[in-house]
Order: structure tokens, then sequence, then C-alpha cells
């Protein structure tokens, strides 16, 4: 019986050791591991979460650049477009300046023209009237020197001068 005592301590022993072990050491230390394995996870799941936003924040940022560069490009083309039409416009009043100017230029020379004409008949006028004077060898009233002039201008006009 010796034996089975022993062998029946011993068994006591290990399940009391067991018992033990489980309570006080294998108990805190799964908990331990469990907290440990927990805070790894909730690591693991916050970095894929981070992996995931700086992917769709990249996403965005191209979307972004992209539709930057549309503007862009649209903004250029309106400015050229602008610009164009700007030109067509300035070279329109430039164009309708120049006629302008061309115009009243014309019409200063038309009205010279007729002031030189003018100038050239009273000059004729009093270079007829000393003439006939001289050729008629009298001194001709104002009135019939008039009418001699106007009846020399009309010839003259009639001949195409």
């Amino acid at each position: 019986m010796e034996l089975n005592l022993t062998v029946f301590g011993q068994w006591i022993t290990f399940f009391l050791l067991l018992f033990l072990l489980t309570k006080f050491l294998y108990a805190p230390l799964s908990r331990v591991m469990k907290n440990r394995t927990a805070k790894i996870q909730e690591g693991l799941d916050a970095a894929e979460k981070a992996r995931h936003d700086l992917a769709e924040a990249k996403a965005f940022y191209e979307a972004q650049q992209v539709k930057a560069k549309t503007e862009a490009q649209e903004i250029i083309q309106k400015a050229q477009h602008r610009a164009g039409a700007l030109k067509e416009e300035f070279v329109a009043q430039a164009k309708e300046e120049s006629n302008r100017i061309i115009q009243k230029a014309r019409e200063d020379v038309q009205l010279e023209w007729e002031k030189a004409r003018m100038e050239l008949k009273r000059e004729m006028a009093d270079i007829i009237f000393i003439a006939t004077g001289k050729v008629l060898g009298e001194t001709i009233d104002r009135d019939r020197h008039m009418a001699l002039v106007t009846d020399v201008v009309e010839n003259v006009k009639v001949d195409g001068v």
C-alpha cells in the first residue's frame, strides 16, 4: 500500500499543482496573451484602415489633379478665345478709325480743292478784270465786270477746265 499511497500523493500533488498553476499562472497569462493578441489585431486593423485611407486620399488627390488640369486648360482656352476676340475687335476698331480718318482726309481735300477753285476763280476774275480794262482801254464797273467773269467761268466749265 505504500506504493499506492505514494502514487496517490503524487496524484494529489499533481492535481493541486495543476489547479494552482491554472488558477494563478495560466489564467492571468492567458488573459495577457489575449489582450496582447487583441492589441496586435487592433494595430493590424488600424494599419489596414490607414492603408485604405491612404489609397482613397491618393485617388482623390489624383482626381483633383486631373480636374485642376482640365480646369486650367479650359481657362487657358477661354483666355485665348477672348484674346482672339479682343484682337479682332481692336482690328475692326482700327479699320473703322482708319476709314474715318481717310474719309475725313478726303473731305478735307475736297474742301481745300473747293477753296482753291474759288480762290482761282477770284484771281482769274481779277486778272480778267484787269486784262479787260487794258484791252478795252476803259474802266469797267464792278457789275459789268461780274457779268463778264460769270460768262467766262461758264464758258470755262463748258470747255471742261
